[in-house]
């Protein structure tokens, strides 16, 4: 029976968040207004949501749980979306944050957008992560508690996990 209750806990986790003890590593990035930030601790909100991708065909996804989400519109959740660049691409970060600019002429949109370069791998590592291949929707309180954190895209499971972790109701 414990047996039973166990595999039934481990299968819910899976579907709504992975079970870790991991905490939100200590990073410093730098949005697309060029203004800089200690992370977790300078968190919009306590908790807020990171939607972190670490490849350019993973926007999609971004833009999908933005959608779920009404980040657009007054949801009044605190988000940031965090893109992770390998560190080795630091010396384009110019021209990256420029492209990034260009394709995001919100102003409030870009304020949001913080690159962080860094190892892809030492990143998720430090999250608990270490092989995903998707993007993450991480719930975390600025002393880098992570309340929840799921991978790929807004499936109705996954938007009650954030929602769920970030006190906020759809």
């Amino acid at each position: 029976m414990m047996r039973l209750f166990f595999i039934a806990a481990v299968i819910f986790q899976l579907c709504t968040g992975f079970a870790h003890a991991a905490s939100f590593p200590q990073s410093r990035a730098e949005n697309l207004l060029g203004q800089k930030a200690d992370f977790p601790g300078d968190l919009p909100g306590d908790p807020a949501l990171i939607l972190v991708a670490f490849k350019r065909s993973q926007q999609s996804d971004i833009d999908a749980w933005m959608e779920a989400l009404d980040l657009k519109g007054t949801a009044g959740i605190a988000w940031i979306e965090m893109p992770v660049v390998g560190g080795a691409t630091k010396v384009m970060k110019p021209l990256l944050d420029g492209w990034m600019r260009d394709g995001i002429p919100d102003l409030d949109a870009q304020a949001r957008v913080f690159t962080l370069y860094s190892s892809r791998k030492r990143f998720k590592k430090a999250l608990g992560v270490p092989k995903t291949p998707g993007i993450l929707a991480v719930v975390a309180k600025s002393n880098g508690q992570i309340v929840t954190l799921v991978e790929g895209g807004p499936t109705p499971k996954a938007v009650e996990a954030v929602l769920s972790a970030l006190g906020a109701s759809k």
